[in-house]
């Protein structure tokens, strides 16, 4: 007997095998609450969101959603959506940071 097999609610009368919680993609909380995802791509995620308040964590964004991406390769995919978001907002902060980096050192010049 598998894991999953060991960990399945009993279905309730009348319809099919009921998924865990949000254990389906088609579930609203699968797609509120980080289950069933990475650790990497809850955490790029996150870091995204305050790099693109706090400029400084872009590189870190994009690093950790770069290695979520590997992450979600042997996970069915699933942590994509979040690892995407780290990219892309990761690119884009660090692009800023350089920019203001760049602009700073060439006025006290």
């Amino acid at each position: 007997m598998s894991h999953h097999q060991l960990y399945q609610p009993p279905a309730a009368p009348g319809y099919g095998a009921a998924p865990g919680y949000g254990g389906s993609p088609a579930s609203a909380v699968h797609w509120v609450v980080p289950v069933g995802r990475s650790w990497q791509a809850v955490t790029s995620g996150y870091v995204a969101l305050f790099a693109i308040f706090f400029w400084p964590l872009g590189p870190v964004a994009l690093g950790l959603g770069v290695w979520a991406f590997v992450r979600a390769a042997g996970h069915n995919g699933h942590g994509r959506g979040r690892a995407t978001f780290a990219v892309i907002v990761g690119t884009v902060t660090t692009f800023l940071l350089l920019a203001i980096l760049a602009f700073s050192v060439k006025t006290e010049a």
